[in-house]
């Protein structure tokens, strides 16, 4: 079969809308967009936008009613159509960008190469979810393979009891938490 026939036919199931030959334009000749958008796509712009963006705002360019309506003489004539759409979308985002002092994309700075603030202060402060998590599996842990009296000791000291407080609340010496503690962990007795 003449692969003109074939293409004409394809282009006037497209024409009466469709979705089959709409999904088969798009993938006989999606890969072409995106090889053109990725070639003329400026680096700069790469860190902004998604090739795929480009290659689906030329498709629904070309989907719209009055574009579907025209007539491709052969596949290459319907590729260098959207490859004129997909350039010319390429080149206004990019004159877009580059042009206006909000969007300039040369204000853009790499948190990797920044002077400008302390990389340390953007660290976390609070434990993450699986943190919380591990150590409360650890904190039950703990508590459970103490007597009583030691469990009473030790969530006072969580609420944040001072030793002193924690001894007269439990009719103890303040030594008494001090050696539970160094048995615990060495460096959590004073």
């Amino acid at each position: 079969m003449n692969t003109q026939d074939d293409f004409r036919r394809l282009m006037l199931r497209v024409q009466t809308g469709d979705p089959e030959a709409a999904q088969e334009l798009y993938e006989r000749y999606g890969e072409h967009l995106l090889r053109v958008v990725r070639r003329r796509l400026h680096h700069p712009l790469r860190t902004r936008f998604d090739s795929q963006d480009f290659v689906q705002d030329v498709w629904k360019s070309f989907f719209s009613d009055e574009l579907t309506q025209r007539d491709f003489e052969s596949p290459s004539a319907l590729v260098a159509f959207l490859i004129d759409i997909a350039q010319k979308k390429v080149s206004g985002a990019y004159r877009q960008h580059a042009g206006t002092a909000k969007r300039a994309m040369n204000r853009d700075r790499s948190l990797d190469d920044s002077q400008a603030f302390d990389k340390a202060a953007l660290a976390a402060t609070q434990a993450t979810p699986s943190q919380v998590v591990m150590a409360e599996e650890q904190w039950e842990r703990l508590l459970r393979n103490q007597p009583p009296q030691y469990q009473r000791m030790l969530l006072l000291l969580r609420h944040g009891y001072t030793h002193a407080e924690i001894a007269e609340k439990l009719q103890t010496t303040t030594k008494t938490v001090q050696r539970l503690l160094r048995r615990i962990d060495p460096q959590l007795a004073p």
